[in-house]
């Protein structure tokens, strides 16, 4: 039997098999509203009535979903991060922010020391909080990494952000953009590290518009106000149609609120994943 011959007829249809050039793949969800709802309408519930320690399962929950509908060639993601660390970062949060309340009632100074301190450690909350996602994101058993720094975390969130009350906030879809190139300059899968090519341009756009729609809301309440005032005066209805009012301004802002960072943050989402 001729060996050579079937080895490099076989060698022959390998190199036929194997493409020319890579393949690519595009990113597939299947997840549907009505699945997502029901978990959202779910862990809303429960981290109300448990004060917000059930915020932590309702993440990995959330997470879990989003990983296990997002895939790539027939495979989807994994997330496999333990709630009860996170719990413990909302923990140090939440103690933080009590804290800075606490301090802040009975003595100003203490208060505006203890903010200064807080803002001074979130990069390195941050920075922390990268690595732990990205640790646990896997793909196909392999985990992901993040190779940042800690200095650029403190360029990004601690100096870019001193400038955004210089700027007027001008600056926040920048400071967004930035955000975001940090995390996928830096995020790894393997060997393989990834880059970010996308434009602060998007990040405005998606900003205008929900400042757009802001104004809007706005507009609305202070019509509904001015209507209310015209044709049920106080001086004829007392003071009990402020009761009535205020309640209802004040779900409208709550609801259009929640509406724009929603919208903010799925026209974000959708531009860089």
């Amino acid at each position: 039997m001729n060996f050579r011959g079937m080895n490099e007829e076989h060698i022959a249809q390998e190199a036929v098999a194997i493409p020319s050039e890579p393949m690519r793949y595009r990113l597939e969800f299947t997840g549907t509203t009505e699945e997502y709802f029901r978990i959202w309408i779910v862990n809303t519930f429960l981290t109300i009535i448990t004060l917000g320690i059930y915020a932590a399962w309702a993440k990995v929950r959330t997470r879990q979903y989003f990983y296990a509908h997002t895939g790539i060639g027939g495979h989807s993601f994994e997330y496999l991060a333990n709630p009860t660390a996170i719990l413990k970062g909302n923990l140090i949060i939440g103690g933080g922010f009590i804290l800075y309340t606490a301090a802040g009632h009975y003595h100003q100074l203490a208060g505006g020391i203890i903010a200064v301190l807080f803002s001074l450690i979130l990069p390195f909350l941050f920075y922390k909080t990268l690595r732990f996602y990205a640790h646990n994101s896997a793909f196909r058993n392999v985990r992901f990494r993040f190779s940042g720094t800690l200095g650029e975390s403190y360029r990004v969130f601690l100096f870019l952000g001193l400038l955004i009350p210089l700027t007027l906030g001008l600056i926040f879809p920048y400071w967004s953009f930035r955000q975001k190139k940090y995390f996928f300059d830096n995020f790894a899968f393997g060997t393989t590290k990834n880059s970010f090519t996308g434009s602060v341009r998007t990040f405005y756009n998606a900003y205008f518009m929900a400042s757009m729609i802001l104004i809007s809301i706005l507009m609305g309440v202070g019509i509904v106000v001015y209507f209310v005032l015209q044709n049920f005066p106080p001086s004829e209805y007392g003071s009990h149609i402020f009761f009535i009012a205020i309640p209802i301004m004040y779900a409208v802002f709550l609801i259009g609120s929640v509406l724009i960072q929603q919208y903010i943050y799925a026209r974000i989402s959708n531009y860089c994943w």
